[in-house]
C-alpha cells in the first residue's frame, strides 16, 4: 500500500471511531443550549458555510500551482469550515452546552503533537502536507480550548 492508501484508511477510520463515539454520546446526555449559545452556533454555522465556500475557490486555484493530494479537495473545505464554526463557538462559550463539561483539549492537544511530529519524520511532501493539516485540525480546537479555559478562570477570580 502507498501512503495516499494508508492515510485514506486512516481518515475513514477516525471519522467512522468518531461517529460511534458521537452517537454514544448523545444517547446517554443530550446536551441543552440556551438561547444565546443557540444564536452564536447559528452565527457560526454561517461562518463556517462562508468559509467552505472559500475554501473551495482557494483549493481549486493552489491546485494549479501546487500538489494536493486528490483527497484534500473534498476534506480541506469542510475540516476549514468545522474549525471555523468549532473556534468562534469555544471562543464564544456556546460549543458547549450548558450542561457538559469541556474535557477534550487534553486529546486534542496529543493528537496534534504527534501528527506535528509526523510532519518532521516523513520524507515525502504529500505525507509532510497531510500531517501538518491534521496536526492543525486538532492544535487549532484544542488553543481555544485552552484560552477558553484561561480566561473562564481569571474571570472567575
Amino acid at each position: 500500500m502507498n501512503s495516499m492508501d494508508t492515510n485514506t484508511i486512516a481518515v475513514i477510520g477516525g471519522i467512522l471511531i468518531g461517529l460511534i463515539a458521537v452517537i454514544g454520546l448523545r444517547k446517554s446526555n443530550p446536551t441543552k443550549f440556551d438561547e444565546r449559545q443557540k444564536m452564536i452556533r447559528g452565527r457560526g454555522y454561517k461562518y463556517g458555510f462562508i468559509s467552505m465556500m472559500l475554501a473551495d475557490i482557494a483549493v481549486y486555484l493552489l491546485s494549479n500551482l501546487m500538489p494536493i493530494p486528490r483527497f484534500f479537495f473534498v476534506l480541506i473545505p469542510i475540516f476549514i469550515s468545522d474549525l471555523i464554526f468549532m473556534t468562534y463557538t469555544i471562543l464564544n462559550h456556546a460549543y458547549y452546552g450548558y450542561n457538559k463539561k469541556n474535557n477534550t483539549p487534553i486529546l486534542l492537544t496529543v493528537l496534534g503533537i504527534i501528527w506535528l511530529i509526523a510532519v518532521f519524520i516523513n520524507p515525502s511532501l504529500e505525507d509532510k502536507i497531510t500531517n501538518g493539516f491534521l496536526s492543525l485540525i486538532c492544535l487549532i480546537p484544542a488553543v481555544s480550548i485552552w484560552i477558553d479555559r484561561y480566561k473562564t478562570e481569571r474571570d472567575d477570580e
